[in-house]
């Protein structure tokens, strides 16, 4: 058996279209990948507007469906993010010691998270990987802490009322 492009030649097959042997050939078409591949640009050229139709007709048969796949790979990627962003920062609560990850939560240092999260329109988890895990003006803290620092005039928690 001859090589050509070190593709075997098959052997008594021949394309319908071109007349030569080139494999692979596509099952009962009698074409070859490179002319059955060309057949099917041209037809979705001439039949735009029906290949069209048929998949809005499917997406929408199957919009429910996508949508809870989309959903559930959003979620595992933002869980997957928030404990590289954790693992980065120490994974644990900087004022009480508390490691579960459900309790845990990002704090900017400043007080300026409102601002912050206006300006970069995004999860602070995905901005933090993106910008190489900043510990500058960032933390973890349990959202007890974190929302005591919040919400008392000194900006302290109540263990042991340190300054975080």
């Amino acid at each position: 058996m001859q090589t050509r492009n070190s593709q075997p030649i098959s052997s008594g097959k021949v394309c319908t279209v071109c007349n030569g042997n080139t494999p692979p050939f596509v099952k009962g078409s009698g074409k070859c990948s490179l002319c059955r591949g060309e057949y099917y640009k041209q037809y979705r050229a001439r039949n735009l507007d029906i290949i069209s139709s048929k998949q809005k007709i499917r997406y929408q048969q199957n919009k429910d469906r996508n949508r809870e796949a989309i959903n559930k790979r959003h979620r595992e990627e933002h869980i997957k993010i928030r404990e590289e962003v954790f693992a980065a920062y120490g994974h644990k609560c900087n004022c009480c010691g508390e490691n579960n990850s459900a309790f845990l939560t990002i704090d900017h240092i400043e007080g300026d998270g409102s601002q912050h999260r206006k300006k970069i329109r995004m999860s602070i988890y995905r901005w933090l990987k993106r910008n190489g895990f900043p510990k500058n003006n960032f933390q973890i803290l349990c959202f007890n802490c974190n929302c005591a620092k919040q919400h008392r005039s000194n900006g302290t928690c109540p263990h042991g009322d340190q300054k975080i």
